[in-house]
């Protein structure tokens, strides 16, 4: 646990780990379950997206990271992520390649690209995302 002394009255205030921030979005999250399940997905990015039918396929999507484009494949079933390859980034390997990758293992984990960027390589994250979408519109129209 933190522990913060408030200046003001003299007391100490314990925060679990993660600060107030974590807990009010673990908190939101758990008031929103019925709402989840219902078919509506909300994260704490703030998007908002509906649960989606795909045709079953692999497809491509393009989108612009912080030092170029990233390509990546993505591959669904009817109503499910299962795999996304990133076939072309021109990221910094040590960082922000990682936080792609990382990204992408949330993504299918969540069936969703409402997720989070990865803080200190958010342009190669949103690029990823931006690609992923890419992909997943084509999924939902056909190739």
């Amino acid at each position: 646990m933190k522990t913060n002394k408030n200046t003001r009255g003299g007391f100490q205030r314990r925060y679990p780990r993660g600060g107030t921030l974590a807990a009010a979005r673990l908190a939101a999250r758990a008031a929103l379950a019925p709402v989840l399940a219902a078919g509506c997905l909300s994260f704490s990015s703030g998007k908002t997206v509906s649960r989606a039918s795909y045709i079953p396929g692999l497809y491509e999507g393009r989108g612009r990271g912080e030092r170029g484009p990233v390509t990546v494949q993505v591959l669904v079933d009817e109503s499910r992520i299962l795999e996304i390859a990133i076939l072309e980034n021109a990221e910094d390997p040590f960082i922000g390649l990682p936080a792609m990758e990382s990204v992408a293992g949330t993504v299918v984990e969540e069936n969703s690209t409402a997720v989070d960027a990865v803080s200190g390589a958010t342009a190669s994250s949103l690029g990823f995302l931006a690609a992923v979408d890419a992909a997943l519109e084509k999924a939902r129209s056909g190739p």
